[in-house]
């Protein structure tokens, strides 16, 4: 997939909350989620300043479930209190059904023979921007957030 460079700016500009939270998890002595983190950071970088290249796509989405399934079944039960492990997994549960539910409706917009030229561009920069919010956004300040406050 080809996105639009100004979406693809705005990954690379979401890809710093991937950087805050390595911060946190610096400060929260999480230092195996920072050794994945980094690893996210990069090819999220790579991932979104190259955006056809379908190596690094693949490789930016291991690195983001196994950062996200490191901190759901490690870190948010070892490490989050009881109500910050439930607003994790709640917020992760919407997140990854969010993806899911983008993922599916993409692929099927592009199966369809009537959906092509501006109205397809128009679909792949919402369905990118909701990546974006759901995966870049939500998920890294909900880590922050959650981390932080579970004292």
């Amino acid at each position: 997939m080809i996105v639009n460079e100004d979406i693809s700016k705005l990954g690379l500009y979401t890809g710093q909350f991937i950087l805050l939270a390595i911060l946190v998890g610096l400060y929260k002595k999480h230092y195996y989620l920072v050794l994945l983190g980094l690893i996210l950071y990069g090819t999220t970088m790579i991932h979104w300043s190259r955006i056809n290249a379908d190596m690094f796509l693949n490789l930016d989405r291991l690195a983001a479930v196994s950062v996200f399934l490191f901190i759901t079944l490690y870190y948010a039960v070892h490490y989050f209190t009881p109500r910050y492990r439930n607003i994790w997994f709640i917020v992760g549960s919407v997140a990854a059904l969010m993806f899911l539910i983008n993922e599916s409706v993409y692929y099927c917009f592009l199966q369809h023979p009537m959906i092509t030229g501006e109205l397809l561009k128009t679909y792949q920069s919402f369905s990118v921007l909701i990546h974006l919010l759901f995966t870049h956004v939500l998920m890294t300040i909900t880590y922050m957030y959650c981390s932080l406050m579970s004292l």
